[in-house]
């Protein structure tokens, strides 16, 4: 068991160079061809970037998580009840700016600007959702680096 997909999803103006964005999220997917971006208007009227990346591989998916690191992925765990919601679903937020220097930093809601990660875990009838994510958790920071 593991997990089903990943998604990273965030915003940028329209007057940021949307490539360095694309650049970071191809980093933490392991992949440049996954990473897309939409040119769409805000509410107000002003241009932004959607920049999304979705993976549907299993493998890449476990591998995206590994990129969060042990420290991160500890952290994951320990708030596992307050993440993980009734769709199996494991909700995270990273810092936007960090991630586009090339580090990973696990944020709160509150904080400025972020990436938004949904997790789907695989489970099937008979699983506990929660000794899945668990498992899943542990077993990516096993494989993760510090």
């Amino acid at each position: 068991m593991g997990l089903h997909y990943v998604n990273w999803n965030a915003t940028s103006s329209g007057l940021e160079d949307k490539q360095i964005f694309l650049d970071a999220f191809s980093w933490l997917v392991g992949n440049p061809e996954i990473p897309k971006s939409e040119k769409t208007t805000s509410y107000f009227g002003g241009s932004i970037h959607l920049i999304t990346a979705s993976i549907t591989s299993k493998s890449q998916a476990t591998k995206s998580l590994q990129k969060l690191g042990k420290s991160n992925l500890e952290q994951i765990q320990a708030e596992l009840e307050h993440r993980l919601d009734e769709k199996n679903c494991i909700h995270l937020r990273l810092d936007l700016d960090a991630l586009l220097a090339g580090e990973i930093s696990l944020v709160n809601r509150s904080h400025g600007r972020t990436v938004k990660g949904t997790l789907k875990l695989e489970v099937y009838p008979g699983n506990d959702p929660y000794d899945v994510a668990v498992s899943t958790i542990e077993n990516a920071i096993k494989e993760s680096n510090p």
